[in-house]
């Protein structure tokens, strides 16, 4: 078959099919080793194969067999890709065609988007940069259009408007309580337990004559202003032992003024703690009441003078009465009575009333002694306050029939002067008393006990008991000065007074005032 195919067969078969057809026997010399191994691919998978050769030429290839079914010749047909080449050319125009058309729209939305928001948006930001810039710019913020940064600029200027009047107010409340913490000489503070920082507004220097930089936020800076009497107190408003004890805060502290002088602070403040129970802040106010002390002092001062010239004149009407009223009636009733015995004949009954008179009369002299007595008991001079006491106790149950102790404890080199003496003496004497008067008790105990630094006396009884606040202000009420008089004595010694009772359960009246230890006196 190779034999009857010529050279020019195939070339008019070329120009037939407007291909280039070229024919290539199996084995020969002519076929070179690419198309070798054209032909054996073609045998393993037995189809054609499509090469292409370059940008413009594409070929095919596939295997001519002989009458007896075996591959003879090497077909290879040859085309140029102007199909191709022309798809390229369109794909080329098309991609620039979309890119044309896509820049086209994206310059249109950017210029939309510019107009129609970021410009908008951008307008916005510069009005809200400006009102954060400068507190007196306008908060009229405003975006033109009806759409989501309208509704949004119309919000922030709601808001704007909003934290303005808030701000507003907030100043004005701030201006109120500066000018009130003024007038009122009251400072704030602020303790974090957390990282030991103290805050003190600039109204509580003021009250110390410093200025806002003169003293440091610290707890030593205050502390160093503390006289050295107090600073053991101050010291416990930041102590472990105080944080664990503590929530209400009430302290006094004398501090140093920048002129040398000396200020009282008044120090009230709650403290605040965790979940776990662990102190986290302390917040409270301190005022000045340097004015209120000086006048406690005048107060406490003028009482002591009253007092003091009460118990003189108490003693010189008690040496009257007892020097000269019961001395005379007792000479009295002697001259009666040896009048009387001098007299020959008397009737029986002249002789009773003259009896009774006699009766009478040493009834009078007794009151008049006692009376003597209750106003300046002498046995304060001759025995001291313990005996004097512990007699006064014997004499009142003899007198009222209630079963009266008498205790006292670790008084041995206690020492009390004249004052302490008849001032603690008319303690014990108002508080039986009012157990005379008001109790309708079967007992009562008198107890004085040092416990150093103090000396505490204590009146109980198991009487009827009341309720203390209703019962002070009753008295109050009625201008009863049993009681107020006990606490005026006990402030003049540096002490306090507690009254503790309940209806039914009886009352205690508890005294403590500074112990000092010396020579025994009145032991």
């Amino acid at each position: 078959m190779a034999r009857s195919l010529s050279e020019r067969w195939i070339t008019d078969l070329s120009d037939q099919v407007k291909l280039r057809v070229r024919l290539f026997p199996l084995g020969s010399k002519e076929l070179s080793p690419r198309l070798a191994d054209v032909a054996d691919s073609l045998r393993r998978t037995g189809q054609y194969q499509v090469v292409p050769e370059s940008e413009t030429v594409i070929r095919g290839y596939a295997l001519i067999r002989d009458i007896f079914g075996d591959p003879c010749l090497l077909l290879e047909i040859e085309t140029n890709r102007d199909m191709h080449h022309q798809g390229l050319v369109t794909l080329r125009y098309n991609f620039i065609s979309l890119v044309a058309i896509g820049l086209t729209f994206g310059l249109a939305m950017h210029i939309l988007v510019e107009r129609r928001i970021l410009s908008r948006i951008t307008g916005l930001g510069a009005q809200i940069a400006a009102v954060r810039a400068d507190r007196n710019a306008s908060r009229d913020i405003r975006v033109r259009g009806r759409d989501e940064i309208t509704n949004l600029a119309t919000a922030i200027r709601e808001m704007l408007q909003e934290i303005e009047s808030a701000r507003n107010r907030l100043a004005e409340s701030e201006k109120r309580f500066e000018l009130a913490t003024r007038a009122a000489k009251l400072g704030v503070w602020d303790y974090d337990y957390a990282t030991g920082t103290l805050y003190t507004d600039p109204n509580l220097k003021a009250q110390l004559g410093y200025r806002e930089e003169e003293i440091g936020n610290t707890t030593e800076a205050w502390i160093g202003l503390v006289l050295p009497e107090d600073r053991t107190r101050a010291v416990e408003l930041t102590s472990e032992a105080f944080r664990e004890s503590a929530v209400d805060v009430s302290r006094e502290f004398r501090l140093r003024h920048k002129d040398g002088g000396v200020r009282w602070l008044l120090v009230r403040g709650v403290v605040s703690r965790d979940e776990a129970g662990v102190p986290v802040r302390a917040l409270g106010t301190a005022v000045d009441v340097t004015d209120l002390k000086l006048a406690e002092q005048s107060v406490r001062h003028l009482t002591r003078e009253i007092i003091n010239a009460q118990e003189r004149e108490r003693a010189r009407i008690a040496r009257e009465l007892h020097d000269n009223v019961a001395q005379d009636l007792s000479s009295l009733k002697i001259a009666c009575e040896a009048i009387f015995g001098a007299l020959p004949d008397v009737s029986p009954e002249i002789r009773e009333r003259f009896a009774e008179s006699s009766r009478i009369l040493q009834g009078a002299i007794i009151s008049i002694r006692e009376m003597a007595y209750a106003l300046r008991p002498s046995n304060l001079d001759h025995l001291g306050f313990l005996r004097t006491v512990e007699r006064f106790c014997q004499d009142f149950e003899e007198k009222t029939g209630i079963r009266t102790h008498f205790m006292q404890t670790g008084m041995d080199g206690v020492t009390f002067d004249s004052e302490t003496e008849i001032n603690l003496f008319r303690v014990v004497q108002e508080a039986l008393g009012n157990v005379r008067r008001h109790a309708k008790a079967s007992e009562v105990s008198v107890k004085i006990v040092e416990s150093h630094p103090r000396i505490i006396l204590r009146v109980e009884d198991n009487g009827a008991g009341f309720h203390v606040g209703a019962g002070i202000s009753a008295a109050m009420e009625e201008k009863r000065m049993g009681l107020g008089g006990m606490r005026e004595r006990v402030k003049l010694l540096g002490g306090n007074l507690r009254i503790v009772s309940a209806p039914g359960q009886g009352t205690r009246v508890i005294v403590e005032i500074p112990s000092v230890r010396g020579g025994s006196h009145g032991g």
